[in-house]
């Protein structure tokens, strides 16, 4: 008897947890998230979609115009692809800054090993400053920069979108390619980037786990027209102004 007693008493607490549980599920987005692992952004896939999409209106456009030869156009997409992961290169923990990184490291070490005659007077001095370099670039300088940005800081905002793609015009300028090509590949970079950011708004606007709409904190931290704080902003458009100012001679001289 004392046994069914119990029993009694536990069944109504039992069916009402059961209950309550079964209640959330057609209503998902009524019910708070039981784990970080609900609480859906835009990650790396994602922006790997979202940049390939932007990828094929890029290269679409340099191809209509005829802004670069067709062998140029995969370049067009992948400089696309590339812009869209340049905002995270301010994720600790995210890809592309260790990616970044790396390709900065073997192009920084043999660059200064080709500059340099002094550094490769024989294969073990080349081999040994090659290597020294490539680590003080990939993991010192990466923490530097790591410990120096936050996420969703300067990064993902307006100014950054178009020095990113100023800074490509420019670059491709200077190595000699055409005024139509550098719009091109700098139009492409920038493209990518804001296609970034504005996924980011999205995810941080709709709840795609129960197709709401549901603003979270993070909302207008991608697509912002400033930086963290006060000096990053100064820097962000100090750096724009720059930029802009070189680019404008540049296309007065015509290329």
């Amino acid at each position: 008897m004392l046994g069914g007693t119990v029993i009694r008493r536990l069944r109504p607490e039992v069916s009402g947890k059961a209950e309550t549980r079964h209640a959330c599920r057609p209503h998902r987005s009524l019910c708070p998230p039981e784990s970080p692992q609900e609480v859906h952004l835009a990650g790396f896939k994602a922006h790997g979609v979202g940049a390939s999409a932007a990828g094929a209106l890029a290269t679409y456009a340099a191809a209509h115009q005829g802004a670069v030869s067709p062998v140029l156009l995969p370049g067009v997409l992948l400089a696309t692809v590339i812009g869209g992961f340049l905002p995270d290169v301010d994720s600790d923990t995210g890809k592309p800054v260790r990616i970044l990184f790396s390709v900065l490291a073997v192009a920084g070490a043999s660059a200064a090993l080709l500059t340099t005659p002094d550094l490769r007077e024989t294969a073990p001095i080349a081999g040994a400053w090659w290597l020294g370099i490539a680590i003080v670039i990939r993991y010192v300088a990466c923490e530097l920069f790591k410990h120096a940005t936050v996420h969703r800081g300067a990064f993902h905002s307006l100014p950054a979108t178009a020095i990113a793609g100023v800074a490509t015009f420019l670059l491709f300028n200077y190595a000699g390619a055409t005024l139509a090509a550098g719009i091109a590949f700098g139009g492409a970079v920038a493209l990518g980037y804001l296609a970034h950011l504005v996924l980011d708004e999205f995810w941080s606007l709709v709840d795609l786990s129960g197709g709401t709409v549901r603003p979270k904190k993070s909302l207008g931290s991608a697509c912002k027209l400033r930086g963290s704080n006060l000096w990053t902003t100064c820097i962000l458009y100090a750096t724009l102004l720059a930029l802009a100012g070189q680019t404008w001679l540049v296309i007065e001289k015509g290329g």
